[in-house]
């Protein structure tokens, strides 16, 4: 039997010729198909009436109640669990199913070789439940739009009849409304052929990986792919592997997916979509053996860099690929994790490095007390680099961030601090009394610096354009993840950089072009000390920040609602694997804290945080000019 996959509209758009209907009558919470009989088609229904009431009908093709019987239970604690395994238990169906002469049916594989396909469209403001077949394409049923929706689909290919069951969930899962709808096809149709069920298959893993669910979407994928190879399919893969954690399969999808651009416009297009993207650096990271690979080395970072302690992490040519940074000085690396992990479900990855928990093992340890013994700092930092070498060496492991190398970034020094974001022209647009930043208008930006720069020059000028309207809604973008991981030292370490986005390069000698640019945060250690932050402060009293991005408050919202308990978890969040709030509070690297009083239970600080600024947004969700354009 087949269960219901996403799907996006099909090339197939034919309307079934007069089909048949059947649904129930009445309200129920929910419904199963047990069994089903071919000729003449039979289906016995479990349907949930209310908590203490459950019905199990035999029906007919078109959904009519030939026998029915009635089991009423004294409490819903009583009340068997409504899932398959219970209620085919239970007296009335194990009867029904012998006298009848039925077959149990198992929805939830994808049964390739049938003659129909059930697919889920999730649209903008609707659901819309489908059969397809070699004739077409037919709805069954719309819904307005609910994470909670969980329907399943009965085919019998003898009969022609098709069987829609399940419910539309409300709040924390309850159901409130159940979905039993019949359909006669007809005996007339054919299998459908393996290019449509490739392209259906295909077609429905993309949406379910964008909106609905990770394990399901890669399942189907599965299923396409056994069916045929495709550049298509490649991309998808990399996703199902990179976002359930298996980085060096998410490559190999990769690489397969170059050989299918050099045969196709359509594969060269896919690859262009991922090829560099943040995901494909991380799953490149990710991969690394840094811990007993003999190609990859450590490397002290100089001694100017704050008070924190960090080694730069090197490859078989020297060349610098990511930095090794544990909890030290004014650096918390679960912080800094926390920040990129929570910017792929905002959508704002591309201001941030790449970060991902990593823990030295006793190879590792050696690499890095090896690294951190040829140098020496003054003052706490010198304090911070006996620490770390003393834990290292003691516990033989160490727990710390790995965040990828950036190139081509430069301090943003005209609105590195509060008073000369004030001061600077971009400050307008983040007000809601102000105007709204143009289409296309471009600034200038220009940094010299004598810090960050190559070691033939004493002092470095950097330049770039920025588009004005991306800017402002980076930089609302910024000050709000800032509140939710309590940033401390935005401003007051003048921590905003502008990174190049398609590379920099010297143009003259110690000037250096970085182009098409955008706001960029580098450094985001010092991070879940309190929600009493300079984070807060600044967004809400000093620069009283009031224009937002609307999809930044629906996703902020849609999270409240889900650690709040209100609602099931929201697409955006489940696309990653997480279905509960203990699998966010492990994606947010917040399942374990640290010995600052503080940040011993981080992930009650963040729920804070995230209502904090949450009432902040909803505050102006009124005023019509407080949301940019």
């Amino acid at each position: 039997m087949l269960r219901f996959f996403s799907t996006v509209v099909l090339l197939v758009t034919l309307i079934f010729p007069h089909p048949s209907f059947g649904q129930t009558a009445g309200s129920f919470f929910d419904a199963r198909v047990l069994a089903i009989r071919s000729a003449p088609f039979l289906a016995l229904v479990a349907v949930k009436e209310s908590k203490t009431k459950y019905a199990f009908e035999t029906r007919n093709q078109k959904g009519k109640v030939l026998e029915r019987v009635e089991e009423k239970y004294k409490s819903a604690g009583r009340a068997p669990a409504f899932n398959r395994k219970a209620l085919l238990a239970r007296d009335p169906a194990r009867k029904a199913i012998s006298k009848h002469k039925m077959r149990i049916v198992r929805p939830g594989s994808v049964a390739v070789e049938n003659k129909g396909a059930g697919a889920i469209l999730y649209l903008k403001n609707r659901t819309e439940v489908v059969i397809v077949t070699s004739v077409g394409r037919l709805k069954v049923a719309s819904f307005e739009n609910s994470p909670d929706l969980e329907v399943q689909f009965y085919f019998d290919n003898t009969a022609g009849v098709a069987v829609v069951a399940g419910s539309n969930n409300g709040p924390k899962g309850q159901p409130v409304a159940g979905v039993l709808t019949f359909v006669a096809l007809g005996k007339q149709l054919k299998e459908l052929s393996d290019d449509v069920l490739a392209a259906l298959w295909l077609e429905s893993a993309e949406n379910q990986l964008t909106r609905r669910s990770l394990d399901a979407g890669c399942e189907i994928l599965g299923q396409a792919l056994k069916l045929k190879k495709s550049a298509r399919g490649r991309y998808l893969g990399f996703f199902c592997h990179a976002r359930s954690g298996r980085f060096k399969d998410a490559l190999q999808q990769l690489k397969a997916l170059e050989i299918w651009a050099g045969r196709s416009t359509a594969g060269k297009r896919l690859l262009a979509r991922v090829a560099g993207s943040p995901l494909a650096r991380e799953a490149a990271l990710q991969s690394l053996d840094i811990n007993r690979s003999r190609k990859i080395s450590f490397k002290a970072a100089k001694g100017f860099e704050g008070t924190s302690v960090w080694v730069k992490i090197k490859d078989g040519n020297g060349n610098n690929v990511a930095v090794f940074k544990p909890t030290n000085g004014n650096t918390y690396h679960r912080g800094e994790v926390f920040t990129y992990q929570m910017a792929k479900l905002m959508g704002t990855e591309q201001l941030y490095p790449v970060t991902f928990l990593h823990t030295l093992d006793k190879s590792g340890c050696k690499k890095f007390t090896d690294a951190l013994g040829k140098v020496k700092y003054k003052g706490m930092k010198e304090k911070n680099r006996k620490a770390l070498i003393g834990k290292c060496k003691k516990r033989g492991k160490l727990e710390g961030a790995v965040k990828e190398w950036v190139r081509d970034f430069q301090f943003f020094q005209a609105i590195g601090k509060a008073p000369k974001l004030k001061k600077h022209s971009l400050y307008k647009h983040l007000q809601a009394r102000g105007a709204h930043p143009a289409a296309g208008k471009e600034m200038k930006v220009k940094t010299v610096t004598r810090l960050y720069k190559p070691d033939h020059c004493k002092k470095a000028t950097y330049k770039g354009v920025m588009n004005v309207k991306q800017l402002a809604g980076d930089m609302s973008d910024l000050m709000i993840m800032d509140v939710l991981n309590a940033n401390e030292d935005r401003f007051p370490g003048a921590n905003i950089e502008f990174k190049s986005i398609n590379g920099g390069k010297e143009v003259k000698k110690c000037i250096f072009d970085l182009g098409k640019s955008r706001v960029f945060s580098l450094d985001n250690g010092a991070t879940f000390k309190g929600t009493r932050s300079n984070a807060l402060a600044d967004f809400t009293k000093r620069l009283k920040v009031s224009r937002f991005r609307r999809s930044t408050y629906e996703t902020l919202d849609n999270l409240h609602s889900f650690v709040s308990g209100k609602t099931m978890a929201p697409g955006f969040v489940r696309k990653w694997g997480v279905d509960s709030v203990d699998d966010l509070t492990a994606y947010l690297a917040l399942d374990k804290g640290d010995s600052h009083k503080r940040r011993k239970v981080p992930f009650s600080l963040f729920e804070k945080n995230l209502s904090n600024v949450r009432n902040h947004m909803k505050a102006y969700r009124k005023n019509k000019n407080a949301w940019f354009k």
